[in-house]
């Protein structure tokens, strides 16, 4: 099964991430997407990034990320469960999501998803 065949699913990653990244902002900062092609790759993957430079998540936090109820925000009116819902769902196409620190400030979240052969970006 292809990603391609459930729009809706990266559309609800894409959407958490975005969701965290403008609640951490608050009234300040910037969130980017980018989306590319690793070719160097075989098969082909497909990278979607979603940074921000926010105030990134606690050193301490990192490795729970992912696991249900972890939230990075004290002031959090979230449930904790968007990130384990996006990991969950793109393990569903054989996907992969992961975050790294945004030097100077931030996070980055790394999606990786298998390119069906033809496929355009």
């Amino acid at each position: 099964m292809c990603i391609r065949d459930s729009p809706l699913g990266l559309e609800q990653v894409l959407r958490n991430l975005l969701f965290n990244a403008v609640d951490a902002l608050g009234d300040k900062g910037n969130v980017h997407i980018a989306a590319s092609r690793v070719i160097d790759s075989a098969p082909e993957i497909c990278e979607i990034r979603v940074s921000d430079n926010g105030p990134g998540v606690p050193t301490e936090l990192r490795d729970k990320l992912f696991n249900a109820g972890c939230i990075t925000r004290s002031h959090s009116h979230r449930s904790g469960l968007g990130l384990t819902i996006a990991r969950r769902i793109l393990e569903q196409f054989g996907g992969t999501i992961s975050y790294q620190p945004n030097t100077p400030a931030g996070s980055i979240f790394v999606i990786r998803l298998l390119t069906p052969a033809g496929d355009d970006l």
